[in-house]
């Protein structure tokens, strides 16, 4: 659980609605079924996937309309959450320097409780271009993240575009930046049942354009174990050297 979620203290949003947390709430947890295949050959990578996530107890939020018109919200664990979600991933090597890869999302996500039942369906992508120039990396990095449903608000999430450049000074030390925009949403209420606004999307301004700049530093270099089909392969080697001898 979030730490609003389970701080006790009451907040109040407005004059017509006060959210209290609630300590007792327990955390939920999600069975997940995965399937994926997997196909490479060449210059080519192809792997399409399947899953499938379920959980029961999911934290939610229910309230309450008071005499004096206040709603009062708390949260509970009396929410079924479900997903399925398939993707289909594609990579091509266009040339040694040039990498073109692809996914490509389509969700599913149910959520039940005992007031509403909501269904969304979400498409998201994924489109990254690599270039490798000697000492420096490229990439150009193209994102829609699938929406999310929670309790009953829908979080739409952004388009968001990278460029990363990394720079090799050495082989223990690298530095890389990058410029990270978020193409931002408009806001957006509905009024339900109960008479109040509800939150369904929130437009992002203060993070439009982000900068960003690190290092990678190596201080030890391990030494790689040779796996078992190196082994065979180099017994199968000494013995035919020695066959020969």
């Amino acid at each position: 659980p979030s730490i609003d979620a389970l701080n006790p203290y009451s907040r109040y949003t407005d004059s017509t609605k006060i959210i209290t947390g609630n300590p007792q709430i327990l955390p939920y947890y999600f069975n997940i079924l995965k399937l994926r295949y997997t196909y490479a050959k060449g210059r080519f990578f192809f792997s399409p996937s399947i899953e499938y996530s379920t959980t029961d107890k999911y934290i939610t939020t229910v309230g309450e309309l008071d005499k004096d018109g206040v709603y009062n919200v708390t949260y509970s664990n009396t929410a079924n959450y479900s997903s399925i979600c398939s993707k289909i991933n594609v990579g091509i090597d266009v040339f040694k320097w040039w990498r073109v890869k692809g996914e490509l999302r389509v969700e599913l996500n149910d959520f039940s409780d005992s007031r509403i039942n909501n269904s969304l369906t979400t498409i998201g992508g994924q489109l990254q271009n690599s270039f490798t120039f000697k000492e420096i990396y490229i990439q150009l990095n193209f994102d829609k993240r699938a929406d999310e449903l929670y309790s009953n608000l829908k979080y739409v999430n952004p388009i968001e575009s990278t460029v990363l450049a990394q720079h090799k000074i050495n082989n223990k030390l690298s530095i890389h930046c990058g410029v990270r925009y978020l193409i931002p949403w408009e806001e957006e209420f509905e009024i339900v049942d109960d008479g109040y606004y509800e939150h369904y999307s929130k437009e992002i301004l203060d993070r439009e354009c982000l900068f960003f700049m690190g290092f990678r530093l190596l201080l030890f270099r391990g030494k790689q174990k040779p796996n078992y089909k190196k082994k065979q392969y180099q017994k199968e080697q000494d013995s035919q050297t020695k066959e020969r001898i």
